[in-house]
């Protein structure tokens, strides 16, 4: 995965080195090799799959050890704390890191901006440090605050895990710097590796030890993290010639204007926590299991939506090098051709889970105490929730665009608007529609926040509204025909066990994907050529290989 991410040579879209600009010059900007994003997206992925899994084996394990007893209920409580600062860390500080790279790399050489990540490194590293000492020192109030209905049981076990807690936040910030320091150099497989050895460490705390391991889980984590970071960091400074302990001079102008561009970007994620709790709050108000329920089909909604976020993460740092190098003409072509392939993936996702929720929910939870109604009302919820799979990958991805450019406000204002409206409509929308509508709320809301960025971007080419119109319609034309063939499929092969849910999802994901792709590709779509393109590659590169193993 690193060879293939990390060569110099194969860089995704990015100029060759200027003759003579010098040996501070980006060494990596050399033409991409056939299929690069393509494979950095598939890989990276890959890499991403192993996150959201091994973070959904931690919730099955923890619900089938422990139930609802108050050590889950103290281990939610510091999670909280936890989650908060893991997305500063690892979802706002490299979206800030990538653009800050690129322009002070092509204004001042690599040498300078690498002395300003040093210096930003060793700034969130300290405020790491106060962060971990201050939530270990008043752990007790902050379990308090987060929940102050806990028996006396539950509150013991709360501070205990917010105290864990605090302690592994300490170098999650640097994390976020280094995450965007590797972005910069096409090295996208850290931090999704990262994500999913945390959380298999927590999966082996629950599953072989008691409740103490389970509380030193999160500290032990985050220092193997360490390691693992320290382990590519430390190639990749001698590669670029930086001394990795030389800690760079950070002026206070580039830190007030790092944080400046960060401050949308904290505020949109503090709302978005509160749209969350809120979200919570009103799920908690209707019948027994419902937030349950809720929180399992979101759960599942996130595997959906890890093709598009790997190719939207893969993309960024070109946005990025193309607007600092004001080329405005291929920045226009990464941000349409961007936008376009986030629905193209978004369309089957939601095609399948639509027509298969019930199933998709059998296979993955009818397991021990879930029961058979607790199939149907998590299906129905995530059939519903599904809708907003591609307003959330366009969203994400022009995010990402506009942050590119150093624009943040704007994003993070929608967003912002966004999290104030779910607050709002929340507790309304359950008392008077009940589950079902409460997550409707969730698309309704989600295709408000898309189209408005959509309308303010630059997504909209020379070929204007016509081409896009097209390419809707036949998305649509595509859906529908291949939904036909998915529905076909689930009435033909009707076998209640979970053997033959798993059969009628397999069956129907082959023939209806492949449909969805034919048909575009009949219709001249070319994302559905560069595919078919890429499958061919795989398939000559796999031909090849097979073919001088035997020679050998």
């Amino acid at each position: 995965m690193e060879a293939d991410l990390e060569k110099p040579e194969s860089m995704p879209g990015v100029a060759a080195t200027a003759e003579g600009a010098g040996a501070d010059a980006l060494s990596y900007r050399r033409p991409s090799g056939p299929h690069r994003i393509a494979r950095s997206a598939i890989g990276l992925s890959i890499l991403s799959f192993l996150g959201p899994l091994s973070g959904f084996l931690v919730e099955l394990a923890l619900g089938w050890r422990y139930g609802i007893g108050p050590l889950v209920d103290g281990y939610r409580v510091g999670l909280v704390f936890f989650l908060f600062a893991q997305s500063i860390a690892w979802g706002i500080l490299p979206n800030l890191v990538v653009p800050f790279f690129s322009e002070v790399s092509r204004d001042k050489r690599t040498e300078e901006a690498w002395k300003a990540i040093s210096g930003l490194g060793f700034f969130f590293l300290a405020l790491g440090i106060g962060f971990a000492a201050a939530g270990s020192l008043f752990a007790s109030s902050l379990a308090r605050w987060f929940a102050p209905g806990l028996d006396p049981a539950g509150f013991a076990t709360a501070t205990s895990f917010v105290r864990s807690f605090s302690l592994a936040v300490l170098p999650l910030a640097w994390f976020g710097i280094m995450t965007g320091l590797f972005q910069c150099h096409g090295i996208f497989w850290v931090q999704p590796f990262a994500q999913g050895l945390y959380n298999l460490l927590l999966l082996g705390a629950i599953l072989w030890t008691g409740s103490n391991g389970l509380i030193l889980a999160p500290i032990l984590g985050c220092f193997l993290i360490g390691l693992l970071f320290m382990g590519r960091l430390l190639p990749l400074a001698k590669q670029e010639g930086w001394p990795l302990w030389s800690a760079g001079r950070l002026s206070l102008q580039i830190l007030g204007r790092f944080l400046k561009n960060g401050l949308p970007l904290f505020l949109t994620l503090g709302a978005g926590y509160a749209a969350v709790i809120f979200v919570t709050r009103a799920t908690s108000l209707l019948a027994s299991g419902s937030v349950a329920s809720f929180g399992y089909a979101w759960k599942v909604l996130q595997l959906g939506l890890i093709v598009p976020g790997a190719l939207a993460t893969v993309l960024f740092p070109r946005m990025s090098d193309a607007w600092s190098a004001k080329e405005g003409v291929e920045f226009g072509r990464l941000w349409r051709e961007g936008l376009r392939l986030m629905l193209f993936f978004s369309a089957p996702v939601v095609l399948l889970c639509t027509i298969f929720s019930r199933d998709l929910i059998s296979v993955l939870l009818a397991r021990g105490a879930f029961s058979g109604a607790a199939v149907e009302e998590t299906g129905l919820v995530l059939a519903i929730l599904t809708f907003s799979v591609p307003a959330t990958a366009g969203t994400a991805f022009l995010q990402k665009a506009f942050y590119s450019r150093n624009e943040t406000l704007f994003p993070s204002a929608v967003s912002v608007i966004g999290a104030i409206l779910v607050m709002t409509c929340s507790e309304i929308t359950a008392r008077r529609f009940g589950l079902a509508g409460l997550a409707w709320l969730t698309p309704g809301i989600g295709w408000i926040s898309f189209l408005w960025l959509a309308a303010a971007s630059r997504s909209i080419g020379a070929n204007g509204w016509r081409s896009w119109s097209r390419f809707v319609a036949s998305l649509l034309v595509a859906s529908a025909v291949a939904g036909w063939v998915a529905y076909g499929i689930k009435e033909w092969l009707c076998y209640s066990s979970q053997a033959g849910a798993l059969l009628r999802l397999g069956v129907a994901s082959v023939l209806s994907l492949a449909t969805f792709v034919l048909l575009l590709r009949m219709l001249g779509l070319p994302e559905a050529t560069r595919v078919l393109a890429y499958a061919g590659w795989q398939l000559q590169s796999i031909k090849r290989k097979d073919s001088c193993q035997r020679n050998d």
